[in-house]
């Protein structure tokens, strides 16, 4: 179950005169069937649900019933209202998240067990690397991470980004009323449809 297929992406408008680079494109790690499976099971139970209804702050936004034209109005409200926008690229963090996230997970309340078998599938993946439909018969061996395309990857961001959220909460109180003005937009399709919430 630890063995994964690791397709590339072509990003929008890169390709010159027919010829792709690799650094032009996106890796997405699929795992198997039965990996998706459970995962999507697991995040889709009450529990889950309540975790993030009760331990998200609202202001990590990521929730069923937000639009992207919602989000879009938001996000130019506040910066209207604040007069200043910080956008962070979460699409190359994947890879970065490292053991501290099982322990994450754990401290949130993620049942103990699935903590266990999510530290396993991370720290043992062997991914083989599709390229013009052939795969590369020697597999890449990773340290523990997260790659991008694991569906518990947005969930974990979510979790990352409530921790930075607290943590930024704790040491500067003097901006305390203005980081509960922001608000932190993960707009991940596939969390919102999991998740349902």
């Amino acid at each position: 179950m630890t063995q994964a297929r690791m397709i590339s992406l072509p990003k929008q408008g890169t390709a010159v005169d027919g010829i792709l680079p690799v650094s032009q494109t996106r890796p997405i790690t699929v795992f198997s069937v039965w990996w998706r499976i459970w995962c999507m099971s697991c995040l889709q139970t009450k529990g889950v649900k309540d975790l993030v209804q009760t331990k998200i702050p609202s202001n990590i936004c990521a929730r069923k019933g937000h639009s992207v034209q919602q989000v879009a109005c938001h996000i130019m409200e506040q910066y209207c209202e604040l007069g200043f926008m910080l956008s962070l690229d979460w699409s190359k963090c994947f890879d970065t998240l490292a053991i501290g996230t099982v322990t994450l997970m754990k401290e949130f309340g993620i049942d103990n067990s699935w903590c266990q078998l999510c530290h396993n599938m991370w720290s043992r993946q062997e991914r083989f690397v599709s390229w013009n439909g052939s795969v590369h018969s020697c597999p890449l061996r990773t340290c523990q991470a997260i790659p991008q395309g694991d569906p518990w990857g947005p969930f974990v961001m979510m979790l990352w980004a409530t921790s930075a959220f607290v943590i930024s909460e704790e040491i500067y109180p003097i901006v305390v009323p203005l980081l509960k003005r922001l608000s932190l937009w993960m707009i991940v399709l596939s969390l919102l449809w999991m998740l349902k919430v």
